[in-house]
């Protein structure tokens, strides 16, 4: 699903600029719950986040990655199969990236081999039952480039996938265009 990034990464990178407002909130949401340590991001983009964070980025999209590595390190590969040793890391983030994974059961179980043990995923998605997601799916259904491809999950489908590797210590958001539109999870390993 990444290819869908492949010449896009500036395109991509720009919605940033034109969306300021709502990317510091996004932050803000985020700086709430993200621990001190060394961190991972999975599905780094443009390195928007990781900068943040002073996160090590990883992604499949070579483009993506070539404006990323301006902003952060960063390494080439999937989030299914990362190129880490076990018990690496003190936090993982995936931030607007679980709506893009083809498989993300088998990313989080992944994810919670390279965190340390206590070690938290930190989620940051678009809920699938929010206003904004709502108009994200209806964009994609009309051909947007990015999300015809996204699955958008609610809370309670984001807590299926964690199922047994993680529990949930904290859950807080922001609002966008309603309530809610931007939701945050820490989730500890367990």
């Amino acid at each position: 699903m990444w290819e869908i990034f492949e010449g896009k990464a500036l395109e991509y990178d720009e919605w940033y600029d034109r969306n300021e407002e709502i990317f510091v909130k996004e932050v803000e949401c985020l700086k709430k719950i993200v621990p001190e340590g060394l961190i991972l991001e999975v599905g780094v983009g443009t390195g928007r986040f990781a900068e943040k964070f002073s996160a090590i980025g990883i992604d499949a999209s070579l483009d993506m990655l070539k404006v990323a590595k301006r902003r952060v390190e960063v390494v080439r590969g999937d989030a299914n199969t990362l190129p880490f040793k076990s018990e690496v890391f003190d936090a993982v983030l995936l931030i607007v990236t679980i709506c893009f994974l083809e498989n993300p059961k088998k990313a989080v179980e992944e994810i919670r081999r390279v965190l340390k043990k206590g070690g938290y995923l930190i989620i940051g998605f678009v809920p699938k039952n929010s206003a904004l997601g709502k108009l994200y799916e209806e964009k994609g259904k009309r051909g947007h480039r990015f999300y015809s491809v996204a699955k958008f999950y609610t809370l309670e489908e984001i807590k299926e996938i964690l199922n047994k590797n993680f529990e949930i210590e904290q859950i807080s958001g922001i609002d966008v265009i309603s309530s809610g539109d931007f939701l945050c999870v820490k989730a500890k390993r367990t």
